[in-house]
């Protein structure tokens, strides 16, 4: 396996090289967030090239620094609240785990990437990725694609893409400190600078947060670093470095499973760290030739530890898990003539894991443990875009994923979109298919003899889905209004299943459920005037599980939200944000009942004061109406909650 990786890198840098040697007095391509800045509104993520988002048929949703500064929130999911076929969930306050659900798919079929490296965690059974402890720290923008994204960027793609991309230093040096305290001891501290000199570029931010937390012994700290540093040797190519780094420590609550709540433990602590690091070179080969290469690492520990207290003195559980993800990635765009260009590349990824966890309980022992595992998956893609009469784009892909322990997988994907200029009008839509691979858990899992578990099954096949959509945009009155209609239908199979055999008394993992996702999403943004923007979006699920009967768990049927942003005199600066979730089914018990989740609305402040170019005052208040509401049924969210802080820029 070493050998073939070795190989795959050694290919992608001699082609890269190859380019240098043969045209030396070309340089690179202009950084992609450079240009993207010059030339907005242009996304990445949908195609893995620099588009309009006009000129885009997938439903894409771009939420800038500029949007993440109004709002003022400290964590990314807070942000994505506004994002339409979106639902998020929480297991309470901050560094509670958090989960993502794009369109009714499931949160491990969500793929989040910073600067087009994934995150998702490997040693985690569904290979789900974590929201809890991401920051909105040196943050450029997020881009949301939703439905399958499997053709550009292979597994865990089924639901939809979340790509983080960090900020780009530019111009003279600048810093900025801010400052921040407020509800339940939470203080919150950040520093950072940017600027360039010569053919460098950097941009680094670190930041401190601790907080008591919404309940007793619920305390969390997080420290995060974030940077990324280029370099152009020429007008038309680049290097960067770029990382991203966070520790993290909280305290957990005990869940009672016969009463669905949670329960005081004063000395359950959960400790996270991770790092990752990515190197990108950028080199426009020939005009019509564009080479990018990157070479990226992750790597994410959690360690999880539960000593005895007065209310359980013979109960303790310890637990470590360790996980590495390395990538390398070599993408080309050929442009066949003005209208037509082909992007064709290979990606090697390795996935590594390793865990284990003591358990002990009134004299009663259990240990699990997970021997170091891997799985590499080589992936070969290839797509084409045309754009006709400056109306018409199309864009057709396929991939093959060669994955060392099921096999080959194909994935296709089509889309189209009109746009007719002069009346503002788009009709879009789009076809694919996904795939997510068995985890390293699924595959690896110990067997627990006392549980009658069989452990991991390594004959898996990848759960696969095929998705549609189909929608209208049109824009009016020059632009200020913007209205976006787009019905969604997923289908999921083989998704793979914990199955207790009732002969046998055995349990292990096996490809069993299928589900199905359809539903409507509407957006509505309005800009009357400069100063002002309103947007607001509706979505519409209906979920079934085809394998057990009724819907899918925590998907709501209805949920809308309203962000309403006004500057006025660039002084003040107001954002209020008004979030509904509706009914969901929280969980099934062991007799088939359901327990629900209820629906709630929560509105949200942020106020801005611009005192001098060098120091802004704000206040933020969280649950403006203290709406007493859980996310996960048996976790209470936070009340009315109420910040305030500066922010100093030299």
């Amino acid at each position: 396996m070493k050998t073939r990786l070795g190989a795959t890198i050694m290919l992608m840098v001699a082609g890269v090289l190859s380019g240098l040697v043969s045209f030396p007095s070309i340089g690179t391509a202009a950084d992609e967030n450079q240009q993207e800045i010059q030339l907005e509104p242009i996304v990445v993520t949908a195609t893995r090239t620099q588009e309009r988002i006009e000129e885009i048929a997938s439903s894409v949703t771009v939420i800038n620094a500029e949007e993440i500064e109004a709002a003022n929130n400290i964590m990314l999911k807070e942000t994505l609240r506004r994002v339409p076929g979106l639902d998020i969930t929480s297991q309470g306050g901050l560094g509670r785990f958090s989960s993502v659900f794009i369109r009714g798919a499931r949160s491990e079929d969500t793929l989040v990437m910073i600067d087009g490296m994934e995150i998702n965690d490997p040693i985690s059974p569904d290979r789900a990725f974590n929201f809890s402890d991401l920051t909105t720290l040196n943050i450029e923008r997020v881009e949301v694609v939703r439905g399958p994204q499997s053709t550009l960027y292979g597994s865990d793609a089924i639901g939809g893409v979340i790509n983080i991309i960090t900020k780009k230093g530019s111009g003279p040096p600048r810093f900025s400190l801010l400052g921040e305290g407020g509800s339940d001891a939470t203080f919150r501290e950040v520093f950072g600078g940017s600027g360039s000199f010569g053919k460098w570029d950097y941009s680094l931010s670190g930041s401190r947060l601790d907080s008591d937390g919404i309940g007793s012994d619920d305390d969390y700290e997080d420290n995060a670093f974030s940077g990324r540093i280029g370099y152009a040797f020429s007008d038309r190519g680049s290097l960067d470095l770029v990382f991203r780094s966070r520790d993290a420590k909280v305290h957990l609550d005990d869940w009672d499973f016969y009463n669905y709540q949670t329960t005081n433990d004063p000395n359950y602590v959960e400790e996270t760290n991770s790092q990752m690091y990515q190197f990108r070179y950028r080199q426009r080969i020939i005009e019509p030739w564009e080479t990018a290469l990157k070479i990226a690492y992750y790597e994410i520990n959690r360690d999880d530890k539960d000593n005895p207290d007065l209310r359980e003195p013979d109960h303790f559980e310890k637990g470590w898990y360790d996980a590495s993800i390395f990538n390398v990635d070599w993408q080309n765009n050929i442009s066949i003539s003005s209208v037509d260009t082909i992007t064709v590349g290979i990606e090697y990824e390795e996935e590594e894991g390793e865990s284990y966890y003591y358990y002990r309980d009134a004299g009663f022992e259990s240990v699990s443990l997970f021997p170091e595992k891997s799985a590499y998956t080589y992936g070969y893609f290839i797509q084409n875009q045309l754009a006709l009469w400056d109306s018409l784009y199309t864009t057709v892909g396929v991939r093959i994923d060669d994955h060392e322990e099921f096999g080959s997988e194909i994935t296709y994907k089509g889309a189209i979109a009109y746009l007719h200029r002069p009346t503002g009008t788009k009709i879009k839509g789009t076809w694919g298919t996904g795939f997510k691979a068995p985890t390293l858990y699924q595959l690896h899992a110990p067997a627990i003899p006392d549980y009658f578990f069989l452990g991991g099954n390594p004959d898996l096949d990848p759960e696969e889905s095929e998705s549609f959509d189909i929608g209208v945009e049109q824009t009016l009155f020059d632009d200020k209004l913007t209205v976006n209609i787009v019905y969604f239908n997923n289908d999921y199979d083989d998704f793979i299943a914990y199955f207790s055999d009732p002969v046998t008394f055995t349990s292990t993992y096996v490809n069993l459920d299928e589900a199905e996702a359809e539903g409507w999403e509407i957006e509505l943004r309005l800009i009357p005037f400069e100063s002002l923007s309103i947007s607001a979006n509706y979505t519409y699920t209906d979920t079934e599980d085809k394998t057990n009967g009724g819907d899918l768990l925590r998907r709501p049927e209805d949920k809308y939200s309203l962000v309403v942003d006004y500057d006025y005199k660039h002084k003040l600066h107001a954002n209020l944000g008004i979030y509904y979730v509706g009914d969901r089914i929280d969980w099934r018990t062991f007799t088939g009942d359901e327990i629900k989740g209820e629906s709630y609305t929560r509105v949200d402040l942020a106020l801005r004061y611009t005192v001098s170019e060098q120091l802004q005052l704000y206040t933020r208040i969280e649950n403006l109406f203290d709406e007493k509401y859980q996310e996960l049924r048996g976790y209470d969210a936070a009340g009315f909650s109420a910040f305030g802080g500066f922010k100093l820029s030299f």
